[in-house]
């Protein structure tokens, strides 16, 4: 085993753990910013704001497939087969290097489990307000739950405000 290449190679992933656990940071901070816009109801600052959580959706699928070809190859350098996980292999590696790769999958994990606790929440929070707005249109405006057929069968509109008739008083 080339032992300066080992270490290459070693170096080379931990910087793209690097650099995919701050894109994933960012995309935290922006899923952050589309609620906000959202609260605000600013429509042109939504698509501006999905477009950009775009382009970032699009790095972190770059960078994860550098991530694991770069894996790939951190398994070849030790000989190992590529079914091989990542604990496996950190037994493998040098002590320090094993302890740095350990370190940074921890964190990517940890960026990884943001994004999908705010995302979640994102949701909550849209689902909340049109649970809430459904509720009270349909306290407001009863008669236009369902649709309305006319004696011949055929659906058609309310009229402004139809009268019900409550027939037991």
């Amino acid at each position: 085993m080339d032992t300066n290449g080992h270490k290459k190679i070693c170096q080379t992933y931990i910087t793209i753990l690097k650099d995919e656990i701050a894109l994933f940071g960012g995309f935290t901070a922006q899923i952050e910013e589309l609620k906000d816009v959202v609260k605000k109801r600013d429509w042109e600052e939504l698509e501006e704001t999905i477009n950009r959580m775009n382009e970032t959706g699009k790095a972190i699928g770059y960078i994860e497939e550098k991530r694991n070809t770069q894996f790939l190859e951190l398994k070849r350098s030790l000989g190992l087969g590529e079914k091989v996980r990542l604990k496996e292999l950190l037994k493998m590696c040098e002590t320090d290097m094993g302890r740095k790769i350990s370190d940074f999958s921890s964190a990517l994990k940890y960026e990884v489990i943001r994004v999908q606790a705010t995302a979640k929440s994102l949701g909550y929070y849209v689902h909340g307000v049109y649970d809430l707005i459904y509720h009270i249109l349909e306290e407001l405006y009863p008669y236009t739950k369902g649709k309305i057929y006319s004696r011949e069968g055929k659906t058609k509109q309310a009229d402004q405000i139809p009268v019900m008739i409550n027939r037991k008083l």
